[in-house]
């Protein structure tokens, strides 16, 4: 208590679940099969995720 990791962990934990409520629609308005393309093409489960998942839903993140 008091410290600057406890106020930045009570932060966290305060607009986690908003976060959550707020980013799950635009994740799952991304169809699967536009990741398992990218992994056809040689990209792993992580650039995956980066190169393609993130740019689709930037407009969500930046909300």
């Amino acid at each position: 208590m008091g410290t600057l990791v406890g106020v930045a962990l009570s932060m966290a934990a305060a607009t986690l679940p908003y976060a959550v409520l707020l980013l799950r629609p635009f994740y799952l308005a991304v169809p699967r099969e536009v990741g398992e393309a990218a992994q056809v093409d040689g990209a792993g489960p992580i650039r995956s995720f980066f190169s393609v998942t993130i740019p689709l839903v930037r407009n969500g993140v930046l909300v």
